[in-house]
C-alpha cells in the first residue's frame, strides 16, 4: 500500500473578533482592516524525529489598501501543539501586506514533535498616532483554521514510496478558493537516491509555482536527506470543482517514477459541512496518552457525531455528541492494556453533515519502532542550560553533564554528546555543525575544537555564532582548563568563550579572563 498522500491547504475567511468601546471600522484606520486577511494554512505539518518540520500559512491581503503592524501568536492548542513555532524572520516580513499581495509565514515544529494541533491568532496594533487614546481603540483580531502536527517515521522505502504528504479530503463548496494559489507540502522518509519532487499534471508537466516564493530558500526543491520538509506553491484556477495532482520524484541517476493514480480533493456540497482530524495517524504508545482532534469547517454543526475504538484503547475524555461550525473537539486517549497492547487497533467516528451520514476511519500505530534515519541526525551543537564551576569531573564529568542537560533536544535522546574541550577532539575536522534548529550552520570544524587550536588560535569565524543570547562558556583555550578540569579554586584560571560571538572570542575570550569558582556553561556536540 502506497505512503503517499496529497495535502492541499484549504483557504477559508473567518470570524473576527473586537475588544473595546470602537467599531472594527474606525479602531485600526491608519493599520488597515486585518480582520479582511485571508489565511490560507496546511493541514498538518509532518516532523520527523531528528529534523524540524516546517509549513507555511498564506497571508494575503484582498483589500484596495495595505494592512500593517501585524503580530502573529500560537493559539487554540492541543498536546504537542504547544511545540509549534512562528520564525521570528518570516513574522517581521509579515508585519505589513500591501494592497492584493501575499506574505508566507513560516511555522516550524521541532524534531520529536508528537501529535497536536493548533493555530495562529492574527491581530492588528494600534498605530503610533493613536496609542494615547488606547481607551477608545480595540484592538482587531482574527484566528486561522487549525493545523495538526503530525509525526512521521524514517522508512527504507525508496521512489515514490519514500515521500508522504498529506491532505485535506475535500473542500467545501461553501467556502471556495478565495485565493489562487494553494500550498502544498509534505516530508521525505528516506533520501535514497531522490534528486527532486515535483508536481505534475496529467501531461506530465510541472505546475506553476508563484515566483513570488519560488526563490523562498525555504521551500526546498532539491532535497538532500532524510526528514526534511518541503513545500510547492502551485496556482489553481479559482472555480475548480475538485482537484487532481500526480507526484514525480526524480532520482540522482537522472531516472524519474509518476505516481500512476492521480491524488484528488473532491468539492463537498455548499449546503453540507466537512470534519477532518489530526493528526492523521493516531501514535499510541505504552505509558502516554494522545489526543486527536476533530474540526469542522462547515457553515453548519456536524451532528449525531459518534467516535469509537476497539477495546485495545481506551476513551478518558468526554465526547461532545455534535461539533459546532468551525468548532473543534479534542478526544484524549490511551491504550487500556499496556502491559500487552495488540497492533490490530482502530478508531472511527460519525456525523451527519446535512445530507447522509459519514463515517471515517482513523489509522493507528501502537509502539511503532523508529528506524535510524539516513544519514544520521543533522550534526548539532548546544549550549547547555545548567552553569558548573571548573570542578567538571574532567572531561568525562563534562560530557555527563551534556548529554543530562534540559538543553539536550528531546530528538537527540539516543544520540551521545562531548563537551567542546580543548584537548576532548568534540568536533571531526570536514563535519559541518549547525545550531539546535538543525538549519543554521555554525560552522565547518577544521580541528578538533571546531575551528580553533586548542591554544586559541582560531583559523576562521563561524557563519553564526551558537546563541544570539550571551552566555560565558568553559572552553580550556590557552591551556587554562582547572587543572584538567578538576579545581573550583579562585586562584586558577580557566580558559573561556561568549556563546553570540562569531569571531575568535567564542572560544577564547582572553579580554574577560575566568577563574574556575565562576559559573559557566559548555557547549555540547553530538556525535
Amino acid at each position: 500500500m502506497k505512503k503517499i498522500y496529497l495535502v492541499i491547504l484549504s483557504t477559508i475567511t473567518l470570524s473576527a473578533c473586537s475588544g473595546g468601546s470602537s467599531s472594527s471600522s474606525s479602531s485600526n484606520t491608519n493599520n488597515g482592516d486585518v480582520t479582511r486577511l485571508e489565511v490560507t494554512t496546511p493541514y498538518v505539518i509532518p516532523v520527523t524525529l531528528y529534523e524540524s518540520g516546517y509549513g507555511v500559512a498564506l497571508i494575503t491581503n484582498p483589500t484596495t489598501s495595505t494592512i500593517s503592524n501585524i503580530q502573529y501568536t500560537i493559539q487554540n492548542i492541543a498536546e504537542s501543539g504547544s511545540n509549534a513555532l512562528i520564525n521570528s524572520e518570516s513574522a517581521a516580513a509579515c508585519t505589513t501586506i500591501a494592497a492584493g499581495a501575499s506574505c508566507a509565514l513560516q511555522l516550524i515544529l521541532p524534531p520529536g514533535t508528537q501529535g497536536g494541533s493548533f493555530g495562529v491568532s492574527i491581530s492588528n496594533a494600534v498605530s503610533a498616532t493613536n496609542k494615547a487614546r488606547l481607551d477608545d481603540i480595540s484592538v482587531d483580531t482574527k484566528s486561522s483554521p487549525t493545523m495538526g502536527t503530525q509525526p512521521v517515521a524514517y522508512t527504507n522505502d525508496t521512489g515514490l514510496k519514500a515521500v508522504q504528504i498529506y491532505n485535506y479530503a475535500a473542500i467545501l463548496g461553501s467556502v471556495g478558493l478565495i485565493s489562487d494559489i494553494l500550498v502544498v507540502s509534505g516530508v521525505i522518509t528516506n533520501i535514497t537516491s531522490i534528486e527532486s519532487i515535483a508536481l505534475v499534471d496529467i501531461n506530465g508537466n510541472n505546475i506553476s509555482v508563484s515566483p513570488v516564493f519560488s526563490s523562498n530558500p525555504l521551500f526546498i526543491s532539491q532535497p538532500q536527506k532524510a526528514g526534511y520538509s518541503f513545500t510547492f506553491l502551485p496556482i489553481i484556477p479559482k472555480d475548480v470543482k475538485g482537484l487532481a495532482f500526480y507526484l514525480k520524484v526524480t532520482n540522482l541517476d537522472g531516472s524519474s517514477s509518476v505516481s500512476e493514480k492521480p491524488y484528488i480533493i473532491s468539492t463537498v456540497p455548499a449546503s453540507e459541512t466537512y470534519v477532518t482530524y489530526y493528526p492523521q495517524t493516531l501514535d499510541l504508545k505504552n505509558s502516554s496518552t494522545s489526543s486527536i482532534t476533530l474540526s469542522n469547517y462547515g457553515p453548519i454543526s456536524a451532528t449525531k457525531f459518534t467516535f469509537s475504538c476497539s477495546n485495545q484503547i481506551k476513551i478518558t475524555s468526554n465526547v461532545a455528541t455534535q461539533i459546532s461550525s468551525f468548532g473543534t473537539e479534542n478526544i484524549m486517549l490511551q491504550l487500556s492494556n499496556p502491559a500487552s497492547p495488540s497492533t490490530a487497533s482502530s478508531c472511527s467516528f460519525s456525523y451527519y453533515n446535512g445530507g447522509s451520514m459519514i463515517t471515517e476511519s482513523v489509522p493507528v500505530n501502537i509502539n511503532q519502532s523508529q528506524l535510524a534515519p539516513t544519514p544520521t541526525p543533522t550534526p548539532i551543537i548546544f549550549v547547555t542550560n545548567g552553569v558548573w564551576d571548573g570542578n567538571l569531573g574532567g572531561s568525562s564529568g563534562a560530557d555527563s553533564k551534556c548529554n543530562s542537560d534540559g538543553n539536550k533536544p528531546l530528538a537527540y535522546a539516543a544520540v551521545t554528546f562531548k563537551a567542546l574541550l580543548a584537548g576532548n577532539n568534540s568536533t571531526s575536522t570536514g563535519t559541518t555543525y549547525y545550531q539546535w534548529d538543525q538549519i543554521t550552520p555554525i560552522a565547518t570544524a577544521t580541528t578538533g575544537n571546531l575551528t580553533c587550536e586548542d591554544i586559541g588560535l582560531c583559523g576562521s569565524d563561524l557563519t553564526n555564532a551558537f546563541t544570539t543570547s550571551s552566555y560565558s562558556v568553559w572552553t580550556g583555550a590557552s591551556g587554562e582548563d582547572c587543572l584538567d578540569w578538576t579545581s573550583s579554586a579562585s586562584g586558577i584560571g580557566g580558559g573561556s568563550g561568549v556563546s553570540n560571538a562569531t569571531n575568535s572570542t567564542w572560544y577564547n575570550n582572553y579580554l574577560s579572563p575566568q577563574t574556575c569558582n565562576a559559573q559557566l556553561h559548555l557547549y555540547c556536540v553530538s556525535q
